[in-house]
C-alpha cells in the first residue's frame, strides 16, 4: 500500500498562507502589487509542484485487482451465521471507523466530481495563466475567477469532511472486528461489486489527462515566475495577482485531495482483497 501522500511542512504552509493574505489585502487598496507578487509566486510555484509530484506518484502506483467471490464461499456465505464470526479480526484502513459498504458506496458516489472540478478548476486557471503571459491587459486583467476558485475550496472540503467521518478511529489502528465494519455475510457481494465499480470509475485515462494539465500548470506559472522576476514587468493589478495566486493555491490543494482521495482508493482494495482472504481461511 502507498504512503499516504503530500504532509505540508506547517512553518511554510503558514508562512505562504500570511503571504497571500498580505497580497489579498493589498489588492483591494493598492494598483501595482508587483513587489508583493514576486515574492509569494515562486512559493506557490513550489507549492504546486509538490501536488503534482504526488499526484504523478499515485498513479503510477500498480493497482490491486479486486478478488472476486468464489462459488464456493458464496455458498458457504449464505450458510454461515454472521453472530459466530463476528469478533473475527480484519484489516481496516489506518484509524478507519464506520462501514465498509457505506464508505465504498461513499467513495463511489465523489468519484466523478471528484475529476469535474479538477477539469473546471485546470481549464480556467491555464487560461488565466495564458492571458497573463501573452497579453499585455491580462496583467491589469478586470475579469475575476474569485467565485470559480472559492466555490472549488468549499466543494473540496465538503468532500473531505465526508471522507474524514470515517477516519475518527484511533490512527494506529489497523485492525477492528468484523461486526464493526460489516453488518451481515450477505452484504460482502455488494461490497466487492462496489469495490470493482469504484476502481472501474478510477479511469487512468482520464486522471492522466488531469495529471497532463496539472503538469501543464506547473510549466505556464514557471514562466510567470521567470516573468515577474525579469525586469520587463513593472506593473501587475491586484485582481490578475490574486487570479493567479489564488488560482495556483486553491490547485494545489485541490490537487493534494486528488491524490488523499485515490489513497483511502487503494486503502480499501487492499482491505477487501484480505478480507475476502480471510473468510476463506474461516469458513
Amino acid at each position: 500500500m502507498a504512503a499516504l501522500p503530500l504532509e505540508l511542512n506547517m512553518k511554510s504552509t503558514i508562512s505562504l498562507e500570511s503571504q497571500m493574505q498580505r497580497l489579498a489585502l493589498e489588492a483591494n487598496f493598492i494598483a501595482n502589487v508587483l513587489d508583493t507578487f514576486k515574492n509569494v509566486v515562486p512559493n506557490l510555484l513550489s507549492t504546486l509542484s509538490n501536488s503534482y509530484n504526488n499526484l504523478k506518484t499515485s498513479l503510477d502506483t500498480e493497482e490491486e485487482i479486486i478478488k472476486e467471490l468464489s462459488m464456493t464461499l458464496k455458498f458457504k456465505l449464505k450458510q454461515a451465521s454472521f453472530s459466530n464470526y463476528d469478533k473475527t479480526l480484519v484489516s481496516i484502513p489506518e484509524g478507519f471507523k464506520g462501514n465498509f459498504l457505506e464508505y465504498v458506496q461513499l467513495l463511489n458516489e465523489l468519484s466523478p466530481e471528484v475529476h469535474k472540478e479538477a477539469n473546471k478548476i485546470l481549464g480556467e486557471y491555464n487560461f488565466a495563466l495564458s492571458t497573463f503571459l501573452t497579453n499585455k491587459e491580462g496583467k491589469t486583467a478586470l475579469k475575476d475567477y474569485t467565485d470559480l476558485f472559492e466555490r472549488v475550496s468549499r466543494r473540496r472540503e465538503e468532500m473531505t469532511k465526508k471522507l474524514e467521518a470515517f477516519h475518527k478511529g484511533n490512527a494506529s489502528t489497523s485492525k477492528a472486528y468484523l461486526k464493526q465494519v460489516m453488518h451481515r455475510f450477505s452484504d460482502m457481494d455488494t461490497l466487492i461489486r462496489s469495490m470493482q465499480q469504484l476502481n472501474k470509475n478510477q479511469q487512468k485515462s482520464s486522471l492522466r489527462e488531469i495529471t497532463s494539465s496539472v503538469n501543464e500548470s506547473v510549466r505556464l506559472l514557471d514562466l510567470v515566475v521567470k516573468q515577474v522576476e525579469s525586469q520587463d514587468m513593472d506593473k501587475v493589478s491586484g485582481n490578475a495577482a490574486m487570479n493567479i495566486s489564488q488560482g495556483a493555491y486553491e490547485l494545489g490543494k485541490y490537487v493534494e485531495f486528488i491524490s488523499i482521495y485515490r489513497y483511502h482508493v487503494e486503502q480499501m482494495n487492499t482491505c477487501c482483497n484480505k478480507l475476502v482472504e480471510k473468510l476463506e481461511h474461516i469458513l
